[in-house]
């Protein structure tokens, strides 16, 4: 029976050891506070910039068109063929036909001479009608004669001058040489009247088409 208070005495012991083993449960309370900075706030104006690429288009261009069959000669600026890109000035040579073809068609030198030789006979009618040595007749045939020479040089001149293709405009060439599957045209190449030979855009006009990213101000870059 003298057992019984000694094994009361190790369940004691026992629990008190259980218990000083046991981890303390209790948790510490976090603080998540952030310091924040703050400051009044004044109406203004918003701006973002946004950088967009788009394209250049003129709303109107000056077209050279070939009015003569013949060889094609691309215009020279600098010592270098004209492309596409380059700026020009009003009254510029663009490009010109030449070829034999071209030189039979105005017939300049031979028209210049026969309206120099007409004027002269014209001009020796008149001195001689009013003189009295030939009939008022004559002198109309002469006169005729040299009125139909003019039309003709005129004529030659107006012929001539279609194989100079000018640009009206001072601008940019936007098209230059190029055939209707748009491959350039190299010197040499012979066209016919109606093709399409460059087209100049006015410097002074152009219309900026872009798609810009949202909000904030535009920036267009060329």
């Amino acid at each position: 029976m003298r057992l019984r208070p000694a094994l009361l005495s190790i369940a004691a012991l026992s629990l008190g050891a259980f218990s000083a083993c046991a981890p303390d449960t209790a948790t510490e309370e976090v603080d998540y506070r952030v310091p924040v900075a703050a400051r009044e706030v004044v109406a203004g104006t918003v701006e973002d910039l946004i950088v967009a690429t788009g394209t250049l288009r003129p709303p109107e261009v000056a077209s050279l068109t070939v009015e003569n069959e013949g060889v094609l000669r691309i215009g020279r600026s600098g010592g270098r063929r004209l492309a596409e890109g380059d700026q020009v000035s009003a009254g510029q040579l663009i490009a010109e036909i030449t070829g034999e073809d071209v030189r039979v068609a105005a017939r300049l030198d031979a028209t210049r001479q026969r309206h120099a030789t007409t004027l002269v006979d014209f001009e020796s009618k008149r001195r001689l009608f009013a003189e009295g040595l030939i009939t008022k007749l004559e002198l109309q045939q002469a006169e005729s004669a040299l009125a139909d020479a003019q039309a003709e040089l005129d004529r030659s001149v107006l012929t001539n001058t279609q194989t100079q293709l000018v640009t009206p405009v001072a601008g940019v060439i936007t098209k230059l040489a190029r055939d209707a599957s748009g491959r350039p045209l190299a010197d040499g190449q012979r066209v016919s009247p109606g093709v399409l030979v460059a087209e100049v855009a006015p410097s002074a006009h152009a219309d900026c088409r872009s798609r810009p990213s949202l909000g904030g101000r535009w920036s267009p870059q060329r």
